[in-house]
């Protein structure tokens, strides 16, 4: 049937457009050059007299972390789990969003005094809440505190006040990030899926051609956001020096992804709509 033919072809063309994803993260992360993998940083990660140094190894981290969870996601959609694949979103979104934010604030926005005193006060809500989930509580909130605004004196900025970070806020700078962030987590991770109704909704049925456009769109969204994150990843300055040419040519892709993928999702809409057509037709 013709709608298998273009269901697949959208999935499959997904899965392509992820696999060059991670591709170009890698591509990223190793121009950051930054030994991720390592018990330190390269040499060149390491602070000197570069203020945005210190953003430097935090973006690596990120898109190698997202680069793992791509990955996944590429492996659960083989093995035709949409729940895992779900689940890998998650993860990915998170860095995504977070390396949006902070470079937009910092390399983006007009008032660069304000974005750096945004960044900041992201980062210690974000070191706050990691700190206190990863010991149980046993680094208490006035230890937390006193070094959060030692970290602060040095980069000469004054905390006056401490926000909540909601997992949701490191997704807020994605278009729809927090209403796909919600789905996901309600769906797929908190015990809410509708197990007996269809893939898209958390069910655990047998995968048929009308799932095949469940997964492409969820890779479909996931890619996009892939090919933003690695653009803005590409603001990170080297040594206080912007890459022009690198970050037009992560332009140039991101517009590429965006083009094809608009090109695999329509004509798997054609298809839904003959199919709508021709059942009215009956």
């Amino acid at each position: 049937m013709t709608m298998v033919t273009e269901f697949g072809r959208y999935r499959a063309g997904m899965a392509g457009l992820l696999d060059e994803a991670v591709r170009e993260v890698g591509k990223t992360e190793e121009w950051l050059d930054v030994a991720v993998n390592g018990d330190k940083a390269s040499p060149q990660a390491v602070l000197k007299e570069d203020p945005m140094g210190a953003y430097r190894p935090y973006c690596a981290l990120l898109l190698h972390k997202a680069r793992l969870h791509m990955v996944a996601m590429l492996r659960a959609n083989e093995r035709n789990s949409i729940h895992s694949l779900a689940v890998q979103m998650r993860p990915i979104l998170e860095c995504a969003g977070q390396v949006v934010h902070i470079f937009h604030k910092l390399m983006v926005e007009p008032n660069r005094e304000a974005g750096s005193r945004a960044v900041l006060e992201y980062a210690n809500a974000d070191y706050y809440q990691s700190i206190i989930g990863l010991t149980k509580g046993d680094v208490g909130h006035a230890q937390l505190l006193k070094t959060i605004l030692e970290a602060s004196t040095m980069w000469a900025m004054n905390v006056q006040r401490f926000r909540r970070l909601r997992q949701t806020n490191k997704v807020a700078m994605l278009q729809g990030g927090e209403a796909w962030y919600r789905f996901l987590s309600d769906r797929f991770c908190h015990g809410k899926a509708d197990l007996r109704g269809p893939a898209w909704r958390g069910g655990v049925g047998s995968i048929g051609s009308w799932d095949d456009f469940t997964f492409a769109g969820f890779m479909d969204y996931l890619v996009g956001q892939a090919a933003i994150m690695n653009l803005y990843a590409t603001l990170c300055p080297l040594d206080g020096v912007v890459a022009k040419e690198r970050i037009e040519a992560s332009q140039a892709r991101l517009e590429q992804v965006r083009a094809a993928s608009r090109s695999l999702r329509n004509g798997a809409v054609s298809e839904i709509e003959k199919l709508r057509k021709g059942s009215q037709d009956e």
